[in-house]
């Protein structure tokens, strides 16, 4: 609609994004990224919210494969989540829709208030996921579809293409490396430095 509105910041991500969720009578689709993802590109957006149109899910979040950043970027270290289709790394990028969206965002809150509390986060997300997850056999969609089981939604991960959406900047070597990225992309005319 063109409208942009500021929502103050909370005492946490989770919160953040909860207080900024729209009420039933607004847009019909949350989406939410962070203020560290210099590389975020129109075309990644894209890809996202086509994935979650088509899916017809409750929450998505964009993911990529680990293993595809540190081959073209060994030096830049991403935070992994091991499934047994391989490891893969958080793109900072999620969307959310109606009231389901919103209980997902919902349990987020409640995991924030856990991570001190290792047993009652265990119980959040279910011990038998956890010793799947841990004995190695867990799938991603095989633990989205559990926990989406569990919280009556429907999740989706959504395999972006651009490994670029998967670096954000924690540590000044990351911006480092970032700020490399942007060089070789200035010397090339790559038009994504204009987005």
């Amino acid at each position: 609609a063109g409208v942009v509105e500021a929502v103050e910041p909370e005492s946490s991500p989770a919160q953040s994004v909860l207080q900024a969720f729209p009420d039933p009578s607004g847009p019909p689709i949350l989406l939410v990224t962070t203020c560290d993802h210099p590389l975020l590109s129109s075309a990644m957006v894209r890809e996202l919210l086509d994935a979650f149109e088509e899916s017809g899910a409750d929450a998505v979040a964009g993911i990529v494969n680990t293993n595809t950043i540190r081959a073209r970027y060994p030096n830049i270290k991403r935070t992994a989540i091991r499934f047994r289709d391989g490891p893969m790394t958080g793109c900072n990028l999620f969307a959310f829709r109606g009231d389901a969206g919103a209980s997902v965002v919902r349990y987020w809150t409640r995991l924030e208030g856990h991570r001190k509390k290792p047993l009652r986060m265990a119980r959040s997300v279910g011990i038998v996921t956890l010793l799947l997850y841990a004995a190695g056999w867990l799938t991603l969609d095989g633990a989205l579809e559990r926990l989406g089981r569990r919280l009556g939604v429907r999740l989706l991960a959504a395999r972006l293409t651009d490994i670029h959406a998967g670096i954000d900047v924690d540590t000044p070597e990351d911006l480092e490396a970032v700020q490399k990225i942007f060089a070789a992309r200035m010397s090339q005319n790559d038009p994504r430095i204009a987005l």
